[in-house]
């Protein structure tokens, strides 16, 4: 069976721009390899990721003070500086009040698994 045509437009444009110069690839991948990232960037970069991450705990063995160490540092991941708080703790059912106790209020969300997830502790009924 032959390859299918490419449409006019499609065809008019490698004419235009040429066929994939694998020398002049390796040249930017090179050039790619060589640039760095500014500090400022950098930063920005890290505490963006910090605000998108959860916290979980999801131990048969959960206390309420596991449950709040696991927040305060949900809160202030970092001793030093100015990090942000991260995205979420994420705990099982019997657990949320205690989160809710510790960053009820905050930008720190309680998310929390159902079902028999990944212990059964929580099973659906019906």
């Amino acid at each position: 069976m032959p390859a299918p045509k490419a449409p006019t437009s499609l065809r008019r444009l490698f004419d235009e721009i040429g066929t994939v110069d694998h020398v002049g690839i390796e040249e930017r991948v090179v050039k790619y390899t060589t640039r760095s990232i500014k500090k400022k960037s950098k930063v920005f970069g890290l505490r963006l990721a910090v605000t998108m991450v959860d916290l979980t705990t999801l131990e048969g063995k959960d206390t309420p003070g596991k449950v709040a160490s696991l927040c305060q540092k949900a809160l202030t991941p970092h001793d030093v500086g100015d990090i942000p708080s991260t995205a979420a703790v994420c705990v099982y059912p019997a657990m949320v009040k205690h989160a809710k106790k510790h960053v009820g209020g905050t930008k720190v969300k309680i998310a929390s698994v159902a079902t028999a997830f990944p212990s059964g502790q929580a099973p659906h009924a019906g």
